[in-house]
């Protein structure tokens, strides 16, 4: 038997619910014990693969094994930013698992392949359930990173929406947009506000002016505010600040004088976010379901290794059916190295 830290829960500045943040952390355990599972699994074909396939095959499973770790590192940090304890041991592991054991008596490549696609469907299948378990807690987001002008090679706009308790949060830019869009837009129940212009310290800076000075970033009645409620609409002087503070922060947090105002897991959680909207994986699972065996080796590459010994005819059907995975999903800019 195992004993089970997961309803033990730190103190933690995450503004999710403490019922809701139990119930992530001991779902995000019980993929973390399925990730370890598939982790160990790619390493037996890894080590026991046979036949004229070796080379390719050897490699790919490695890889599997490498991008699951990765995996599970994501999974057990998450757990530990929302205050939890992550499960990982092989007692744990073995008991929760659920993907269905490896056959410890395989030896050649397409015995492998065969059982290694069963164990990476299972474990596609649990995740997909796990995020419309954790979507629930509304513990989610979405985005869409993608290029619009033509002839573009570099992403050039982008739809992020974030999902909070009682509240959503939507980020959006675009190099296309000619006219000005608000800067904010809040809208709650009892009224809203909008405002358009950038922050007025940018412009301060290029015309000479330094965060010492008086007044330095002091913004223009036109440009202020506008808050709408039942009792009718008015402008909201802007509040000065200035990036200094940031700095100053910084500074005292490494000093032990006070916390982080934005945390090392925060800014963390933005960069997955933004690397989850960019991800081959899309493609991945598509290829999988036809049939097709392939691995991601960065951001919008994805890899496949045929044997030494593929035909003519294996090679386009392979191609073939990376074609329409990639014709079927939205990915831009995605690298195929055979």
């Amino acid at each position: 038997m195992t004993s089970s830290a997961s309803t033990r829960v730190y103190p933690t500045k995450n503004d999710l619910p403490e019922a809701s943040r139990i119930e992530a952390i001991g779902l995000l355990n019980q993929r973390l014990a399925d990730c370890i599972d598939l982790q160990t699994q790619s390493k037996q074909a890894h080590w026991n693969v046979k036949g004229p396939a070796f080379i390719a095959l050897h490699k790919l499973f490695d890889d599997v094994n490498a991008a699951a770790a990765e995996y599970a590192d994501l999974l057990a940090e998450r757990v530990a930013q929302l205050g939890g304890v992550a499960e990982g041991t092989v007692g744990v592991v073995a008991e929760r698992s659920t993907l269905v054991d490896y056959p410890l008596g395989l030896s050649t490549g397409p015995e492998h392949v065969a059982a290694l696609s069963d164990a990476l469907a299972g474990f596609g299948r649990v995740v997909r359930v796990g995020i419309e378990e954790m979507n629930e807690l509304e513990d989610a987001g979405s985005a869409d990173i993608r290029i619009e002008r033509d002839g573009a090679v570099v992403d050039d706009a982008f739809d992020v929406a974030l999902f909070y308790p009682a509240m959503r949060a939507v980020l959006r830019a675009s190099m296309l947009a000619a006219g000005a869009a608000p800067t904010f837009v809040v809208h709650g129940t009892k009224g809203s506000f909008i405002k358009y212009g950038q922050d007025p310290q940018e412009g301060a800076l290029k015309a000479g002016q330094t965060p010492d000075m008086p007044n330095w970033d002091v913004e223009s009645p036109e440009m202020y505010g506008r808050l709408t409620t039942p009792e009718g609409t008015r402008a909201v002087p802007t509040v000065p600040s200035s990036f200094t503070r940031y700095y100053e922060n910084i500074r005292d947090a490494i000093l032990g004088k006070t916390d982080l105002a934005v945390t090392s897991a925060q800014a963390l959680d933005v960069m997955r976010g933004l690397e989850l909207a960019v991800d081959a994986q899309p493609v991945i699972d598509t290829a999988l379901k036809a049939g097709l065996l392939i691995n991601r080796t960065a951001e919008r590459v994805v890899r496949m290794l045929p044997p030494l010994t593929v035909s003519a005819k294996e090679i386009e059907e392979a191609v073939a059916i990376l074609d329409g995975a990639l014709e079927s999903l939205p990915v831009q800019g995605v690298e195929v190295r055979a």
